[in-house]
């Protein structure tokens, strides 16, 4: 299936942005999550920012094979970090924020886990603009 112009240029720019991650302080969990949530987030509608995760992608994230709550709360909590963002309209200013606004983590009916994470929308408009995020 080819993809229009407009989404290739929406792919360019996020792979782009990539290249940028090492300017934050972010755990590889809290890296490949923002991976995962970039995939899976619909940029086209700004008031739905909350992803659903599954338990089978939960494991696949953190690489084990049973989700143990003490250590997913560990984990969970490595996202709420401080990214640092130049401000453009001050040469010598900054601005602090963090990526994501909370992080839901429950168990189904049949005992596994899910989470649901919300981005931060303050940080939306940076989540595609890597670049212009420091470490906090």
């Amino acid at each position: 299936m080819k993809q229009n112009k407009k989404n290739q240029n929406e792919d360019v720019k996020g792979s782009s942005s990539i290249l940028f991650l090492p300017k934050m302080d972010i755990s590889l969990f809290g890296l490949k999550l923002l991976t995962e949530y970039l995939r899976k987030v619909d940029l086209h509608n700004p008031k739905q920012l909350k992803v659903k995760f599954e338990n089978e992608e939960i494991k696949k994230i953190l690489e084990v094979d049973n989700v143990e709550k003490e250590f997913l709360n560990k984990k969970l909590k490595e996202l709420f970090i401080s990214i640092t963002i130049k401000d453009k309209s001050n040469h010598y200013g900054f601005i602090k924020m963090g990526l994501f606004e909370a992080v839901t983590a429950y168990m189904d009916e049949d005992g596994n886990w899910q989470i649901d994470v919300s981005c931060n929308p303050a940080a939306m408009k940076y989540i595609l603009r890597l670049n212009e995020i420091g470490r906090s």
